[in-house]
């Protein structure tokens, strides 16, 4: 398998400002969680598919990260210099800060988030300003270099496919890789997810582009029984979607079994949730009444932990079938360090046994 190297950072932003940024995010968080649970760290009248979110609100404020100080009066210009320094589209800090204006009243279901991210606008354009921060697109660009890395040579066309592609970031930055360093019909790539919203959008974006496909493919469900039969992929690619699977481990059995021999798995992740991120996206993981939830079928949910750190990927990954990760960044590395506050990761694994 092709190394594993995190692409270089954006000279405009470089990983102490990325640490620096991301820490007063979360200083903003907190204080709105502090807010909203007020003294005895309650909160009436949440809709019940929130209560696991304030669980976790109150496991974060149990034991705050370091945090730095942002006067309550410059908050919202803080806000907006933070995301910027983070990469984001101004769109990102604009639906923070709508967030944390009516967070009580989100968490009762009185206003729906869908419609403060989305509004009556390009539901592709929102979600991409969520996707577009600079250790994002860092560690979408070392993937991206990792699967070219893997066709380059071949002499049958590497079949690659993507899970869960939203906004297509992932997808867009694979196929330039791809363009860029062999040829582009020496990749097989079928681009999928769980809604036709995606997946249309693929289809016409890359509309005339050899050996790509767009389909729909659930990772809670059978995927043979979505045309994905066992042993028939080379490449597996997920941009930061895994996490929301019911039930984790039997998805990551289920994408081995998809995986051919000497097969690999190639996603990036958060170990964690940062206070920042539980008082805006997180808010889109309380699942709709009467659906199960990420997590529920696993014990992530009952733990208030929907996110496994380092050495529960790990572990993960290995009762599945797959070898030890390759990292990017390297843990314990200087860059590693400075990225802690992001908590993104990308992982590189092979299957085992094979």
């Amino acid at each position: 398998m092709t190394a594993v190297v995190l692409a270089g950072l954006e000279p405009a932003a470089g990983a102490g400002e990325v640490a620096g940024a991301s820490a007063v995010l979360d200083a903003i968080g907190l204080r709105a969680m502090r807010r909203v649970l007020g003294p005895e760290g309650r909160f009436d009248g949440a809709a019940p598919r929130h209560e696991p979110l304030l669980r976790r609100w109150r496991v974060a404020l149990a034991s705050p990260p370091e945090r730095q100080p942002v006067d309550p009066r410059e908050e919202d210009a803080a806000l907006e210099h933070a995301y910027a320094q983070l990469g984001f589209r101004p769109r990102m800090a604009q639906f923070h800060r709508a967030a944390l204006a009516v967070l009580p009243a989100l968490l009762r279901d009185e206003i729906s988030l869908h419609r403060l991210l989305f509004g009556e606008g390009d539901v592709l354009e929102a979600l991409a300003a969520y996707q577009s921060g600079l250790v994002t697109r860092a560690l979408n660009r070392a993937l991206a270099d990792t699967v070219a890395g893997l066709a380059d040579g071949r002499r049958t066309p590497l079949h690659v496919l993507e899970v869960g592609a939203g906004a297509g970031l992932t997808t867009d930055a694979v196929l330039a890789a791809v363009d860029d360093r062999v040829d582009g019909h020496a990749v097989d790539y079928r681009v999928s997810d769980l809604s036709a919203v995606f997946t249309q959008d693929a289809l016409v974006r890359y509309r005339g582009r050899r050996g790509l496909r767009a389909d729909l493919v659930d990772l809670d469900r059978d995927l043979p029984a979505q045309g994905v039969p066992a042993g028939s992929v080379d490449v597996l690619v997920a941009g930061h979607v895994l996490h929301n699977a019911v039930d984790l481990p039997w998805t990551l059995r289920a994408l081995r079994a998809a995986l051919g021999p000497g097969g690999v798995l190639l996603f990036t992740e958060s170990v964690g949730e940062p206070p920042a991120v539980l008082t805006s996206m997180s808010l889109l993981l309380s699942p709709a009444p009467g659906r199960a939830g990420a997590g529920s079928g696993d014990g992530r949910l009952a733990a208030d932990r929907l996110f496994p750190d380092l050495p529960g990927w790990a572990r993960l990954l290995e009762a599945a079938g797959f070898a030890a990760p390759a990292l990017a960044p390297e843990p314990g590395s200087a860059l590693a360090r400075s990225l802690a506050p992001a908590g993104q990761y990308l992982f590189a694994t092979t299957v085992s046994g094979r």
